[in-house]
């Protein structure tokens, strides 16, 4: 699988006592992008409180695939609706793929 049109593979996600950790940062950064007009995104409180729709969560999910090689399931975003949730669902799809690598390796 390639990363977009550069050929680049997707990035591995590293270490799993960092990843979900990592993921929180990247996913908040990506749904700042997705949601304009939100000033302060918590982890804990459910992604459709911020606003997040349907356009915004493709949007997400192309940036996960772009990024991570991850296809989302399309109610990824409802069914694990938090970034926490969403962050830990991501670790541990990588996981299950063998995208999981420890860090420096």
């Amino acid at each position: 699988m390639t990363r977009g049109t550069t050929g680049r593979p997707p990035l591995a996600l590293t270490a799993k006592d960092g990843t979900a950790y990592e993921l929180r940062g990247w996913l908040t950064t990506r749904l700042y992008g997705q949601l304009p007009g939100v000033e302060l995104i918590e982890p804990g409180v459910q992604l459709v409180e911020y606003g997040l729709d349907s356009v915004a969560a493709l949007g997400l999910y192309g940036e996960i695939e772009e990024a991570f090689g991850l296809r989302l399931e399309p109610g990824a975003v409802y069914e694990h609706a938090t970034v926490d949730e969403l962050a830990l669902h991501l670790a541990d799809r990588a996981a299950a793929l063998g995208r999981h690598e420890v860090a420096g390796s």
